[in-house]
């Protein structure tokens, strides 16, 4: 009885999400144990509508009316606007303000959306089995450190957790033509919106997943059109408003100005953003299936743009993209949920590739969470077929060895990852050991060793990410803060100077009126960099004081 009762529980897909929710917060435990990284800074622990910084909390309600970063001085333009994972922040304050709570919320959705993997593979192919073989692959892919170990990336759980819901409701609503399911999927839909721009891309997962119920062999019939039109129209609805929400709250509805140090191809014409789609294509591939070299930046001197087809990464995307295509085609009717998965996965990776769009960022680990929801389907398909293939003639044991072998060097190399994310200064070294030619890892490794006292190797770094760049105005104004910071004025200056020159930013203001002011030699410029600062940092007395003193 016992023996049976066993098999029954785990044929039970709740019972195997429960296990595989386990498995993914055990797997990244350490993560609960760093502090706050990268946009975490100006999201959550800067942002005043999130908690009180020190210039007092923001109203509820500029949840809804500022952007991500809070529309402080400095982040006016901003074009990220997710407020329901901005609302998840300041839920999460109210209990501390310390990074541990906030990573232990992110890696319990990781939980979460491990086991809803689990459900819906279970789901769309009717096999428990599926379903637990697509959830553990998700739930340990080193890929998604980024996205788990770093807060402010909650929108990708987020979004990730309410397009799972979306795709089972929907699954109910086409099959069945439930009123009450359309409502579900809806409400799903609309909180993905609102927590990242990627699920605009859910339509087309819906269009997806018909084809996929029609090309299932377990059914007789289409699934019926009226639901799905019925459902087009409210998803039609909820965009127009989340639309009109992002016009209203941003300076620009999808557009806005990308560094080059983030997406070196993003001011190229269509063709080079092209041929260097195929080679983000080829990486998301190898981040998520050979990992062995990963980093939190891909930026400037990293992956940079493609200007021939002929070029061997983009040859090598260029095979890939079209080996998988192929085997979509060849699955439609064979394997169904593999077809699906590799449509889906490839849809979701259509905003990082930059083709159509410019991307914010040419690449980012971060990014694959979503798209690799529907490859964890694909590969459980293909994985649960050679099981099935192998049981009848007694191998099916060595497919389960070699796919639990894969598991465990995937749960392995994030054990290995997960402690790099566990400060700024762990993180940018981790950068720069990956990628030992990228200018954000050097900048972001300055500063870390500036703020720790360790000033001769943050100079060393800020001059290499300086000289990687052709003239970094980051790396210039860290520059003259060693340079500050070691009395020699007349050089805090002249950096200050050559990095206002590149960009005008504020704290380049308040580094000039230092320096001029200290100097004293020159009253116009100090009445001039001063009067910036203390336009630009009203609420700082410093600047107006040195204004006042070279009156």
């Amino acid at each position: 009885m016992m023996l049976t009762l066993l098999k029954r529980l785990a044929r039970d897909p709740i019972i195997l999400a429960a296990l595989v929710f386990g498995l993914a917060v055990l797997v990244h435990l350490e993560v609960v144990l760093g502090d706050f990284v990268m946009d975490d800074v100006p999201a959550v622990a800067e942002n005043p509508v999130v908690m009180d910084s020190g210039a007092g909390l923001a109203p509820l309600s500029d949840v809804l009316s500022r952007n991500f970063w809070g529309s402080r001085p400095g982040y006016e333009h901003v074009t990220t606007w997710r407020p329901l994972t901005t609302l998840s922040f300041r839920v999460n304050a109210l209990f501390g303000s310390g990074p541990a709570g906030f990573r232990v919320v992110n890696v319990l959705l990781h939980g979460l959306v491990a086991g809803l993997v689990v459900l819906l593979g279970a789901r769309l192919s009717g096999s428990a089995r599926l379903g637990l073989l697509a959830g553990l692959f998700f739930a340990v892919m080193p890929v998604h450190v980024e996205a788990i170990a770093s807060t402010a990336n909650r929108s990708e759980l987020l979004t990730a957790a309410f397009v799972i819901g979306t795709l089972l409701a929907l699954r109910r609503t086409f099959l069945d033509g439930e009123g009450r399911t359309t409502a579900v999927a809806v409400v799903c839909f609309a909180a993905a919106l609102l927590s990242k721009e990627n699920a605009i891309l859910v339509p087309g997962f819906a269009a997806l997943l018909w084809g996929f119920l029609a090309a299932d062999d377990r059914r007789r019939a289409l699934p019926p059109l009226r639901p799905g039109l019925a459902t087009s129209l409210a998803f039609a609805a909820a965009l127009g408003a989340w639309v009109l929400g992002r016009k209203a709250v941003l300076p620009a509805v999808f557009s806005g100005d990308i560094p080059w140090l983030d997406s070196p191809a993003a001011s190229e014409p269509f063709l080079v953003r092209l041929w260097t789609g195929f080679v983000v294509f080829k990486e998301a591939l190898r981040t998520a299936f050979s990992p062995v070299v990963l980093s939190a930046d891909y930026g400037a001197n990293t992956l940079m743009p493609r200007l021939s087809p002929a070029e061997p990464g983009v040859l090598l995307g260029l095979l890939l993209a079209a080996g998988l295509v192929a085997l979509a085609v060849w699955a439609y009717r064979r394997v169904p949920l593999l077809t699906f998965g590799l449509a889906a996965f490839g849809l979701a990776l259509v905003p990082m590739l930059g083709v159509l769009l410019p991307s914010s960022v040419v690449f980012a680990e971060r990014l694959v969470y979503l798209p690799s929801v529907f490859m964890a389907l694909a590969v459980a398909a293909v994985v649960d077929r050679a099981l099935a293939a192998a049981e009848p003639i007694r191998f099916g044991w060595a497919v389960a060895l070699v796919f639990g072998v894969a598991l465990a060097l995937q749960a392995i190399r994030t054990l290995t990852y997960v402690p790099v994310f566990k400060d700024d200064l762990s993180l940018a070294e981790g950068i720069v050991k990956a990628t030992p030619e990228s200018v954000r890892g050097r900048q972001n490794l300055a500063h870390a060793l500036f703020t720790r006292g360790r000033v001769d190797e943050a100079e060393l770094a800020a001059l290499i990410a300086d000289y990687g760049a052709g003239g970094d105005p980051d790396a210039k104004l860290l520059l003259g803060e060693v340079a500050w910071w070691r009395a020699d004025l007349p050089a805090a200056l002249r950096y200050g100077l050559a990095s206002f020159e590149l960009r005008h930013s504020r704290a380049t203001v308040k580094l000039l009126c230092r320096a001029a002011s200290t100097l004293g030699q020159d009253r116009a410029a100090t009445l001039h960099w001063c009067g910036l600062a203390a336009h630009a940092h009203p609420d700082e007395p410093e600047w107006s004081e040195r204004l006042g003193v070279a009156n």
